[in-house]
This record gives C-alpha cells, sequence and structure tokens, in this order.
C-alpha cells in the first residue's frame, strides 16, 4: 500500500513538472512551482514527524513477529531464549509509543509481566494519559506481584475510577489486590460496582464476590460446594507428610480449588473421611468453582509435603474423576 501511494504521487509529480514546463506565463510557472515546493515541503515533514511514526512501527511489528516464528521453528528454544532474544531486539526498534505498547503485549503474552511493565511505562512516558497504556502498566504490576499492587498504584487507580467510572478492567485490578491482601470487605465493594453486560463475565464477578463473603464468614446459599468421600486403602498412607484434593477443569492441568491435609499419621486404612471444597479453596480469585460446568477431581499424597513433584519425591496420586455438573459430589478409594 505505500509503495502503491508512493508510485502514484511520483507520476502526478511527473505530470505536474511536464505542465509547468509547456507553461508560457513565467509568473504563473513560478506561482505552480512555489505552490508544489510548498506541498512537497508540508507533506514530507508531515510525513517525517507523523505518518512515519506508525508507518516505522508497522515494521517494527513485522521484525517482532519474525522473531516469535523464528524462535517458534526452533526446537532447543527456551524460554530464556525467547526473553534474551526479545531483549536484544527491543532497542533495535523505533522507539515509539506504539512499539512500547506492542512488546508490553508480547511480554504479558509471554507470561513476562515485569518485562511489560517496563515496556508500557515507556509508552506512557510519551503519551502519559493512554487508558489502555496504563491498563497494561497496572495489569503488569499485579500479575509479577500475584494480584498485589504498591500503594501508590492503589492511590493512581482510585484517581483513574473516577475518570474512567465505567471501566470495569480497574475495578477488577483493585478487586483483586484488596482480595490478596485479606481486605474482602474492600474486594467486594469494588466487584459490585462492575456492570457486564457479557453472562459469563458477569458469572465470574459473582463467583469472585462469593469467594469474599465467604472469607468474610457469610454463607452463600448458592455457591457450589465439591463433596469427597474418600475411602482410605493405601497401607502406608499415614507415613506421607501431605495430601492434596484438587479440582480443575478438564483439560486444563492448574487447578481450581485445593485443599491441603498435613496431618495424616492418624490416618487408618479402610476407614472413610468426607472433605467439601468450595470456593473459599480457589487459588486465583479469578477462577473459581461455578455450577452447570464440567470439573475433575483427583488426590494426590506427598512425601516430601510438596505439591510440585520433584525427582526425590515419592507420591501417589489417584485416578481424575469427572463430576456430574448437577451434583458435585463423588467418592475415591485411595
Amino acid at each position: 500500500m505505500v509503495i502503491y501511494y508512493a508510485g502514484l504521487s511520483l507520476i502526478i509529480l511527473f505530470f505536474i513538472i511536464i505542465l509547468i514546463l509547456l507553461m508560457k506565463s513565467k509568473k504563473l510557472k513560478y506561482l505552480i512551482s512555489a505552490f508544489l515546493l510548498f506541498m512537497i515541503l508540508t507533506g514530507g515533514g508531515y510525513y517525517f514527524y507523523g505518518a512515519s511514526q506508525p508507518l516505522r512501527s508497522l515494521y517494527a511489528y513485522r521484525d517482532i513477529h519474525h522473531l516469535l516464528e523464528k524462535l517458534k521453528d526452533n526446537a532447543d528454544v527456551t524460554a530464556e531464549s525467547i526473553e534474551q532474544s526479545l531483549t536484544d531486539l527491543y532497542p533495535t526498534l523505533p522507539q515509539t509509543e506504539y512499539v512500547h505498547a506492542k512488546m508490553g503485549e508480547v511480554y504479558l503474552a509471554l507470561n513476562l509481566p515485569y518485562k511489560a511493565q517496563i515496556a508500557y511505562q515507556e509508552a506512557l512516558k510519551i503519551k502519559v494519559e493512554n487508558r489502555d497504556y496504563l491498563y497494561g502498566f497496572y495489569y503488569a504490576e499485579s500479575l509479577s506481584h500475584h494480584g498485589k499492587l504498591s500503594d501508590r498504584s492503589v492511590q493512581t487507580l482510585s484517581k483513574l475510577i473516577d475518570l474512567y467510572p465505567r471501566d470495569n478492567g480497574f475495578f477488577n485490578l483493585l478487586a483483586v489486590h484488596f482480595f490478596q491482601t485479606a481486605d474482602y470487605a474492600h474486594a467486594i465493594q469494588y466487584w459490585k460496582k462492575i456492570q457486564s453486560d457479557n453472562s459469563e463475565e458477569a458469572s465470574l464477578i459473582q463467583a469472585m464476590t462469593d469467594r469474599a463473603k465467604i472469607m468474610l464468614g457469610q454463607k452463600i446459599s448458592d455457591s457450589p460446594i465439591v463433596e469427597l468421600t474418600i475411602e482410605w486403602a493405601h497401607p502406608h498412607i499415614h507415613q506421607y507428610a501431605a495430601l492434596f484434593i484438587s479440582v480443575k477443569q478438564p483439560g486444563n492441568p492448574m487447578p481450581v480449588l485445593v485443599k491441603k491435609l498435613n496431618v495424616l499419621k492418624d490416618i487408618q486404612s479402610g476407614k472413610s473421611q468426607v472433605f467439601s471444597l468450595s470456593n473459599a479453596d480457589a487459588m486465583n480469585p479469578e477462577r473459581t468453582l461455578q455450577k452447570g460446568q464440567k470439573w475433575v477431581i483427583a488426590v494426590k499424597a506427598s512425601m516430601s509435603g510438596l505439591a510440585d513433584k520433584s525427582s526425590e519425591d515419592k507420591i501417589v496420586e489417584s485416578q481424575a474423576i469427572l463430576l456430574d455438573s448437577n451434583k458435585l459430589e463423588t467418592k475415591i478409594i485411595f
């Protein structure tokens, strides 16, 4: 498209020059020549100071895309090599607000929020009050610190919601921050201010609000609860340091609910115990148990007491069982 317009401009310029040469009136020649010179200078200035910035940024996007495609095709690529490659590429790109924001998006997609925060900060130096850059910056900070924000960021976001009273993103960042700092009343306050026409998003916000209420000791009548009966069959289960009960969505390795039992020495083989899991056991307030969805539940015992498996650890796991979406009850022989 750029080459097309450049070629068209040269053709038009050529015909204007021929027209000037064929003119007999010197005064008219000078007048048209002066006008043409003015248009060239004005157009060149606009391109250099204005239009060239998004154009140069567009070429930078292409360079970023080519790098990521090249890394994707490399079988030996690692997370560290991707990060290093982007770090090496970044300074060579045009330092425009668009490039900084694009790098922020890329870093977030690659789960590098601390890098994304720096990129959005650079974009904000150029365009201070851009809403998308502000949200990207504070969202990256939230991801970097497990949902928590600095006191300064909380103060700034409190001012931003006055400027953007319908911006659900800023309200959710504050709500998640207060939830993660155990200020559940304030978390509920901000989640209640979110207005969404999307039924799935509204359902998620309600689930997070309910979890905050549960943490405050309030009873939620329609909050889903998983009831698991474990029949102890393993003869040496009491020798393990910890038991983990996890509820996940099918196909997703990250648990939504996790309950940890530390004392196993009193467990007797042949006996049964009942465990309940609710949204109070959710690992992330943005991912909660909801009715009408499919879930799988599994049990794992760890000799080390850690959830993550290591080469030295001894682990016993049950098979994952699919739960009835309308009746969240099951039994596992373990």
